[in-house]
């Protein structure tokens, strides 16, 4: 039997001025990045931000892809090869209604 999925957002810093906080993602489960985009947008769908795609190791800005994606609909899709890869880890940075998510794999 399969183990339930699920990912939960840990509040890491914040407040910061901009009513903005950091956030460690929790992932219950073995992820694919398509099947994580997919989880936040059915889950969220009043919120809007990136996907910043990136092997284990980059800095934030070496991301290989950025994805924008607003109320439920991505902007751009993710290419097959890298909606395939397993996640390593995922950290998250937003308020209110905006959230970017850091997905390396």
């Amino acid at each position: 039997m399969k183990a339930e999925r699920d990912f939960k957002l840990v509040c890491t810093g914040g407040p910061y001025g901009d009513c903005c906080c950091s956030y460690a993602v929790e992932l219950r489960g073995e992820w694919t990045v398509q099947e994580f985009v997919k989880a936040v947008l059915e889950r969220n769908p009043c919120e809007l931000g990136f996907f910043y795609i990136q092997r284990a190791g980059q800095k934030w800005y070496e991301a290989q892809v950025k994805i924008e994606y607003q109320y439920g609909n991505m902007k751009s899709t993710v290419p097959k090869k890298i909606a395939r890869k397993k996640i390593k880890r995922v950290h998250s940075n937003g308020g209110w209604s905006l959230m970017d998510y850091w997905i390396e794999t």
